[in-house]
């Protein structure tokens, strides 16, 4: 493997990634060539709860490239993913030490449901209206396509 820059660190034989400015909860890394050409910038893609590579335009990858690439890619999700847990974990069991016990014979966490009678329906739910018509849009238009069903 070949040395990477003072503040780089090599992810393989030709990449380096260098520790950009990062959020609370995520990291973000500028990727590099081994010739100093930005190939790209790996963040966090919440929608697929994993790190991502975002390339810059114009990239190309050698095969091994990509597999170095998607090893620290691997690497990094699966250390946010444990030190997530390992937080939520601690943040559960100093939130259990502080509640007091429950008398009503639930478990500490046990969300109460109201009455039904106190639950309202927002608009444009499914809820019925007084003349029997369906109240949400989509309710609506699912009769309006059965009807033309038959």
């Amino acid at each position: 493997m070949s040395e990477a820059p003072q503040g780089y660190a090599s992810i393989g034989k030709f990449l380096s990634v260098s520790e950009l400015r990062s959020n609370p909860k995520t990291k973000r890394w500028a990727l590099w060539s081994d010739g100093d050409d930005y190939l790209g910038v790996i963040l966090w893609h919440g929608a697929w709860r994993c790190y991502v590579l975002f390339p810059s335009e114009n990239t190309l990858f050698h095969a091994k490239c990509l597999t170095d690439i998607a090893v620290f890619l691997k690497k990094q999700t699966d250390e946010h993913r444990s030190s997530k847990k390992n937080h939520d974990s601690v943040v559960q069991a100093s939130n259990a030490a502080e509640r007091p016990a429950r008398t009503d014979g639930k478990e500490n966490g046990t969300p109460d449901t109201p009455p039904e009678s106190s639950v309202q329906t927002p608009r444009g739910t499914s809820a019925s209206r007084p003349d029997g018509e369906p109240a949400s849009f989509l309710d609506r238009w699912s009769k309006v396509i059965e009807k033309r069903r038959l």
